[in-house]
């Protein structure tokens, strides 16, 4: 008698230990569809922290627990860690979740005979809600534009919530293309907005966060089309938008001697593809001091051309200095500037050349002009803080002008 009493005592525990080990599957298995309609009410967040999410419900009458999940984006249980029962309480804290990883929350009714409700979500807009630690409900809504365009340059700025700062600091793949289909890649880029310098690859001058991308090193009039993929948010895309480079500059007259109205000195700065943006306040990239890459001037290519470590995405701040550096006569050459001399604080940007800053000043000295023509008026550059240095243009050589000549520093 005494051990049928334990064998019947083994067995309930054994089936009590079964319902509990397995109460938050999704096996496919129903018992009983009488109280699937019996579903708990105002599920909602409660509330979230860096690194969890906390899910309530309200009571029903006649359940004799909950359970509460987190789903992936196709509604599968992340984990039985991320699984809960509970008869005592009417909420859950999830905890030690990913800060960019994107979850789904749900919960559920128990009743007697192993009869559950339907699950109901936590929804935004009558959705699914998509769930974020350190962020909450993600509202997310895309856009892609184009910020501005040069004769060699292609800025794009992007946002998925209406918090710069949330955008700011998280991974991306920034796509450019050469056809609206998007199946003939010019170039990629990997920028994760955390993985920067002290100022986050992704912050404008004044110290916000401004999120955009400056493609250098691109051919004149001619269409690109852009899209960005959030890798932090379930890698979800922006549209496709379109982006023209505008004209080339201006090129000096070839007419020897010069004529009245003939422009004598053009330089154009479309083949420098390195450094941040300043004027934009936006990304680039950029190459690292001691790699062949300092002595590279053809534009990347490719799918994130970075992943060798040589070219890592930069934000605005990062320069590449000019005539020093591990750069050569042949660089130099290349990037349109045989002839020229510098000195003092002068680095390249994506399209343009900066010069002066941190309280230092630069020169540029001109090329020896190749007929009877005085050399170009200084060149004025506008400050960009108040460190800025004084740029000033000197020429090689100064002779008296013909008349009518002109000169021109693009």
């Amino acid at each position: 008698m005494k051990k049928s009493i334990l064998y019947i005592l083994f067995a309930l525990f054994s089936l009590s230990a079964a319902v509990s080990l397995t109460a938050c599957k999704d096996d496919g298995v129903e018992i009983s569809g009488a109280n699937k309609s019996k579903t708990p009410k105002n599920v909602k967040l409660l509330e979230y922290g860096a690194t969890s999410l906390t899910i309530c419900w309200d009571f029903i009458r006649g359940a004799t627990s909950y359970t509460v999940q987190l789903v992936d984006g196709e509604m599968n249980p992340v984990s039985e860690a991320l699984c809960k029962t509970t008869d005592a309480i009417d909420y859950h804290e999830f905890t030690d979740l990913a800060a960019d990883r994107i979850y789904y929350g749900r919960v559920r009714a128990n009743f007697p005979y192993s009869s559950t409700s339907d699950w109901v979500y936590v929804t935004a807009n009558e959705q699914p809600a998509m769930l974020m630690a350190s962020v909450g409900i993600l509202e997310l809504d895309p856009k892609l534009t184009l910020n501005a365009a040069t004769g060699s340059t292609l800025t794009y700025e992007w946002s998925y919530t209406d918090d710069a700062a949330t955008d700011a600091t998280r991974l991306y793949n920034i796509e450019l293309f050469r056809d609206e289909a998007c199946s003939e890649l010019h170039v990629s880029w990997l920028a994760d907005g955390k993985l920067a310098s002290d100022k986050g690859i992704f912050t404008a001058l004044a110290g916000y966060p401004v999120v955009r991308f400056t493609f250098s090193g691109l051919d004149p009039e001619t269409t690109y089309y852009a899209r960005v993929t959030n890798a932090s948010f379930g890698n979800i895309m922006t549209p496709v938008v379109a982006g023209t480079t505008a004209k080339a500059g201006p090129k000096a007259s070839q007419n020897n001697p010069a004529q009245a109205g003939d422009i004598v000195l053009a330089q154009d700065f479309a083949a420098f593809i390195h450094g941040g943006d300043i004027v934009r306040s936006a990304a680039g990239y950029n190459a690292v001091s001691g790699t062949e890459y300092r002595k590279t001037w053809e534009p990347a290519t490719g799918e994130n051309p970075q992943a060798d470590g040589d070219r890592p995405v930069c934000n605005w701040t990062t320069e590449f200095n000019v005539f020093t550096g591990g750069t050569s006569a042949e660089y130099i050459e290349s990037v349109g500037m045989k002839g020229w001399g510098l000195s003092g604080n002068t680095s390249t940007r994506p399209g343009y050349i900066k010069c002066g800053g941190g309280g230092g000043g630069s020169t540029g000295i001109a090329p020896v002009f190749r007929s009877d023509q005085r050399g170009a008026e200084p060149c004025h550059c506008r400050p960009l803080g108040r460190k800025a240095g004084k740029c000033t243009l000197r020429q090689r050589q100064r002779r008296k002008p013909a008349a009518g000549a002109a000169g021109l520093l693009r």
